[in-house]
């Protein structure tokens, strides 16, 4: 399964959302209201858990929409 569509899961339980795969690659902190500084922190736990890394604080900071992790994830 790709990077893309195992965050697209994540997503899909964190926030138990029934949007298209499209629209969540789509969101971000700003745009979507469910997604808070708790939310954040706990979606972020989730990703390292799922692949295995860990961020560093500033990268916590910086990573606030789907497209911003999918190109961390990526590297």
């Amino acid at each position: 399964m790709t990077i893309k569509k195992n965050l697209i899961l994540i997503f899909k339980k964190k926030f138990n959302l029934k949007m298209s795969d499209q629209k969540i690659s789509k969101l971000s902190n700003s745009s979507f209201k469910k997604w808070d500084s708790l939310e954040h922190i706990n979606l972020l736990m989730m990703i390292e858990k799922k692949f295995k890394i860990k961020f560093k604080f500033h990268d916590i900071t910086e990573l606030n929409s789907f497209n911003k992790i999918e190109k961390f994830l990526n590297k």
